[in-house]
């Protein structure tokens, strides 16, 4: 699998999960500039890679997460993943496993701080 930069929606929605205040949140934003990524599945899910980034001080695996609603009622879950300071991976998932079936809106999220 080929690495790439991360596309305008993708970024609009890192960019939503850490407007939350949430630890090393300047490092992440500044990993989330340099990073590229490759995608995990049909979900939106992202795998990050990183030439060099700044390490940043995380109190927890999952820093941040967000919600919303899918068409079907469902609710969709994007998780920030960050191991060893850096981004590891943007997981996207509904609660009953099945593909996401909309778009979202970027500002449809509802961002829950884990920190």
């Amino acid at each position: 699998m080929s690495s790439r930069p991360i596309e305008a929606p993708e970024f609009a929605l890192l960019q939503r999960l850490l407007s939350a205040t949430v630890s090393g949140k300047e490092q992440l934003i500044e990993q989330v500039r340099g990073a590229r990524v490759e995608s995990i599945d049909n979900n939106g899910s992202l795998r990050f890679i990183f030439e060099s980034a700044p390490k940043a001080k995380v109190t927890k695996r999952i820093p941040v997460e967000a919600q919303c609603l899918d068409s079907d009622g469902m609710w969709i879950h994007a998780l920030l993943h960050v191991l060893n300071g850096q981004i590891s991976e943007l997981e996207i998932y509904k609660d009953d496993s099945s593909p996401v079936l909309r778009e979202i809106d970027v500002r449809e999220w509802e961002i829950l701080p884990m920190d």
